[in-house]
């Protein structure tokens, strides 16, 4: 029977232990060039912050009084929702090939408006707001109204609390609801930093009406390291809102590709009105 040395025995032992070695050195330095992150979380106690944009949107499209002006109109929106929507065009005289089909300005002009909806505002509940202190905005679900959306002078609070926030009495003048692509009654609000372009549809939540509702926030900042670091988050200035994240890059770049691939876009797509508005349309 052959027995090995101990000469032998220390010589296995160490070529074992140098291939140990050499695995664990790759393996670190493979994780180490991989920059992996440890998310941190930091609870910081600060005395004031900004209050956030609040922008509020009625469910309905555009409102009863203003349709028959522009009848043709809510066609072309309900078959942009219905393929199967037939557009008789002989049933409009004043329509021709020299038409100017503007939706977005006609849904920002006969959409309902903040002065008929808002029959009562207060900031801390001693500070009176007004329709003034709102903005019109055309977002992802439509004609919308922002409150405190200025960058540059944005509301701040001290305190917790309801009564050191805002509080708002509406009237969504269902009386005059026509269209809407997301069916209902009731509001949709979305609430972000100043500079966002807010996506209410993508992240939006609904009001219904008759009810009292209140709505408790909570400020986190997050910072997402850019590349080398996984998953290679990078800040790049966008075309359409001044705060970046990773929704509104992918947003941008979807309406880049429909106007890309089609030479058009949806009225409430953002930017200026240089292409036309992508309608599906049959024509009787």
């Amino acid at each position: 029977m052959y027995l090995l040395s101990p000469r032998s025995l220390w010589v296995l032992f160490l070529i074992g232990f140098y291939i140990w070695l050499f695995i664990e050195l790759h393996g670190s330095l493979h994780k180490f060039f991989e920059r992996p992150v440890v998310t941190i979380v930091t609870i910081n106690h600060v005395s004031e912050v900004n209050f956030p944009a609040i922008t509020i949107c009625n469910h309905n499209t555009i409102r009863a009084d203003k349709v028959e002006k522009h009848r043709i109109f809510l066609e072309l929106m309900e078959s942009s929702i219905d393929k199967n929507t037939v557009i008789h065009w002989e049933d409009y005289d004043n329509v021709t090939e020299e038409y100017t089909w503007n939706l977005t300005q006609w849904a920002l002009d006969d959409s309902h408006q903040i002065e008929d909806m808002l029959i009562e505002c207060k900031w801390k509940l001693h500070e009176y707001c007004s329709p003034d202190d709102f903005v019109k905005v055309m977002t992802d679900f439509g004609v919308c109204y922002t409150f405190n959306g200025d960058e540059d002078n944005p509301l701040i609070v001290g305190h917790p609390g309801s009564s050191y926030g805002l509080t708002m009495r509406l009237r969504i003048e269902q009386d005059q609801y026509t269209f809407s692509e997301f069916g209902g009654a009731g509001l949709k609000m979305f609430i972000h930093p100043q500079g966002e372009l807010p996506l209410v549809k993508m992240h939006g939540f609904s009001v219904a009406p008759g009810l009292e509702t209140d709505i408790t926030l909570k400020y986190i900042v997050r910072k997402n390291l850019p590349y080398p670091y996984k998953p290679y988050c990078d800040e790049k200035p966008l075309k359409y809102s001044h705060v970046y994240n990773a929704e509104l890059c992918r947003y941008e770049c979807e309406v880049d590709t429909i106007i890309a691939k089609c030479g058009c876009k949806d009225f409430r797509h953002p930017g200026k009105y240089i292409y036309n508005h992508c309608i599906q349309i049959t024509f009787a």
